[in-house]
Formats: structure tokens, sequence, C-alpha cells
């Protein structure tokens, strides 16, 4: 039951709207956490972004954070709750647990049109 209410098509069509809105409309570097290693390694396939979970190498952790903070090419990670020096690279949006409800998170003026 859970994996329905985690990969909910609905909630992976807002998930992709919201990641596509701020890293094209506003330039922002997204941050999407997940507690669920499932949900995240699907997410983040089908949106083809990094991940970044607990096998994943110091090397590779390390190069996709770096390239996080300092390429244009790469505005999302998708990373799953874990170790606290994950959270610190400097994203100005945060989609928690894909739970976050929408409004808070779109701006005004799109809900209303």
């Amino acid at each position: 039951m859970q994996a329905l209410y985690v990969m909910n098509p609905n909630k992976f069509r807002a998930c992709e709207f919201l990641i596509n809105f701020h890293e094209r409309t506003c330039g922002d570097k997204i941050i999407v956490f997940a507690d669920n290693l499932f949900a995240l390694t699907e997410y983040a396939m089908k949106l083809r972004k990094p991940m970044i979970y607990g096998v994943t190498s110091h090397v590779e952790r390390t190069k996709i954070l770096q390239a996080f903070k300092t390429s244009k090419d790469i505005n999302t990670i998708f990373l799953s709750k874990g170790k606290l020096e994950d959270r610190m690279v400097g994203a100005r949006r945060s989609i928690m647990h894909f739970f976050i409800p929408l409004f808070q998170l779109i701006p005004r003026d799109v809900l209303l049109n």
C-alpha cells in the first residue's frame, strides 16, 4: 500500500511540474529528499536527474555535489534522507518527501490562473 502512495502518478507529475517550473522559470537549484528508496530511484531515473543514496561512493557523491554547486547543467538532485552533509549544498528550493502541499511551492499568480 505504501508503494502505491509514494508512486501515485499524480504525485510524480506534480514533482515533475515543480522541478521544471523552478529550474526554467526561477533558475533555482532544487534538492528533492526522499525516505523511500524505491520512489527515489524511480523519480530520479524517470526525470533523468542524479541521485545520492546510501551506496553512492564518496567519489561519486562528491562529483554530483560539486556539479550541483557549480554547473548550470545540473540544477536538481535527488537525495535519500540520511547524511546531514548531503543537505548542505545550498539549494534554494526543497521538495521534502514529495508531500509538501503544492500551494506552498507554486507562486500565487500561477495558482490563480
